[in-house]
């Protein structure tokens, strides 16, 4: 997407951050919160330095506030939507999470149905017990080696002819291995339908500034609402993000901000607003700049990784599977399959031996983010790291480790509310087939429960589970060790 010529001198501006400043320079006596009156101890002081501790205020009349913003906070706000080219931008200082949670909450309400695929983030298990909507999962294919495949315009039509009274449509662009495919016509469907299109582009907040031919933003496609992680690529502080509703979009802005302001805190983090505020002017007058570098050394990068004996990068020519969809460039997923090593042993060498940690990994892949901040130095080293490797371990023979792809089809049965409110017990995970999960499992990153609340335990989730265990990798469960489970009583 190419930013138009015509400059708009304000987007120079950083409303909040100017806000900050301002206020600091009028050397006012600071009889308000926060307690450390922007002094505060000698090692704050040095984290933060001396601006960043003065400029971290709470909301009032010199600052605005994010629940019904009129000042600062309005004014950035406005400015990210002209730069995205949507009908209205939200500021979020408490990741994309909370951005799904007013999404959900802003289209759908108890008892409604929203049609989705199964390969989501945990905070949207989270929304559905909010919004009390019943999930209706579209099956999703698995590609060993590339995750799950974007599902197409006709699977969703299907789905849609076949059950009543879904009121809204959710899907994950790009996946989490930086796949996509054009979102223009599963958003007209959705809207001849009358039903909001709610896109988690968590991982997305950068293609708006890829060169043209890549992979584009769902606000591209005219979805209605696009949440957006901005930290993860654009270089805000971590925890920011940004939610976006489109200029047609069928949820209005005011039941969208109604929605955010009960999930969202009184005491925004200014600096967090404040990184969002200044990295949204730089990208305006950089982004395209920026990115097109990017692009261009990553692809170098990919092309030398894949000269290395046993190593692969994900492109759409892996599969026929794959011919329609578009990949991120800037999420670079090796496989590493052919070496006879698991992705989650790779991992852990480069981190152990190289000092190199990537994203997150799988049975085949480790997948890293690239961005314009990187530098070639690291990506020299990155080769070597995987040169050395290579040579050390290709003798192995391939892994042939299959990909699970069992959490895309689960047997759900009590809705995300119903079972979230459900009396608990404990049990020996290896004797809990066919019983009803009471909590939800997942490794992180990149968060994709492995199962949920009110779904039946089966002997595969079990062994994946035991497999789980002995692997080096951060479990989200009651018991980490997952040696039991909680289940729902009968």
């Amino acid at each position: 997407m190419v930013i138009s010529s015509k400059k708009n001198k304000n987007q120079k501006t950083a409303p909040i951050f100017e806000a900050l400043v301002e206020y600091r320079s009028r050397k006012v006596l600071p009889l308000h919160t926060p307690g450390h009156k922007g002094i505060g101890y000698p090692q704050l002081k040095s984290f933060l330095t001396d601006l960043g501790l003065a400029c971290d205020l709470p909301s009032m009349d010199a600052t605005d506030n994010s629940f019904h913003p009129s000042g600062c906070i309005s004014h950035a706000q406005n400015l990210a939507a002209e730069l995205y080219n949507a009908g209205d931008s939200f500021y979020l200082v408490n990741g994309a999470t909370i951005g799904i949670h007013a999404a959900f909450m802003a289209a759908v309400k108890p008892g409604d149905k929203i049609l989705l695929p199964r390969n989501f983030h945990i905070s949207v298990f989270a929304a559905l017990v909010f919004c009390g909507a019943e999930p209706v999962y579209i099956p999703t294919k698995w590609l060993d080696g590339a995750g799950p495949v974007p599902s197409r315009e006709e699977e969703f039509s299907e789905f849609l002819k076949k059950n009543e009274n879904i009121r809204a449509v959710f899907l994950t662009h790009p996946t989490y291995y930086g796949i996509g495919r054009s979102l223009g016509s599963i958003t007209s469907l959705c809207h001849r339908n009358n039903i909001p299109l709610i896109v988690d582009e968590a991982h997305g907040a950068h293609l708006h500034f890829l060169p043209e031919g890549n992979i584009r933003s769902a606000l591209d496609y005219g979805a209605d609402v696009v949440i957006q992680s901005v930290h993860k690529n654009l270089g805000s502080l971590v925890g920011t993000a940004q939610m976006h509703r489109g200029k047609n979009s069928l949820i209005s802005k005011e039941r969208l901000q109604s929605m955010l302001n009960l999930f969202q805190s009184t005491s925004s983090n200014y600096l967090l607003l404040s990184s969002l505020d200044i990295v949204r002017s730089l990208m305006y007058h950089k982004g395209n700049q920026l990115f097109t570098k990017s692009v261009r050394d990553a692809t170098s990068l990919s092309k030398k990784l894949n000269s290395i004996p046993g190593i692969g990068i994900l492109s759409t020519d892996y599969s026929p599977t794959l011919t329609e969809c578009s990949i991120d460039p800037l999420r670079l997923t090796v496989n590493i399959s052919d070496l006879g090593m698991t992705g989650i042993q790779t991992e852990l060498l480069l981190y152990k031996k190289y000092n190199i940690l990537g994203e997150f990994c799988d049975n085949r892949n480790v997948v890293f983010v690239l961005s314009p901040y990187d530098s070639l130095n690291w990506y020299d080293e990155l080769v070597r790291a995987f040169q050395k490797i290579s040579a050390e371990n290709y003798h192995l023979g391939k892994n042939a480790l299959p990909s699970f792809d069992f959490f895309l089809k689960p047997n759900v049965i009590l809705t995300p509310r119903e079972a979230t409110f459900k009396p608990k017990t404990k049990i020996p995970l290896n004797e809990s087939v066919g019983c009803i999960s009471g909590e939800l499992i997942t490794s992180y990153p990149p968060g994709i429960p492995i199962i949920c609340p009110g779904e039946e335990i089966t002997d595969e989730i079990i062994n994946y589970c035991q497999w789980l265990s002995n692997q080096p990798s951060y479990i989200f469960a009651e018991d980490k060790t997952l040696s039991t489970i909680s289940i729902l009583n009968s």
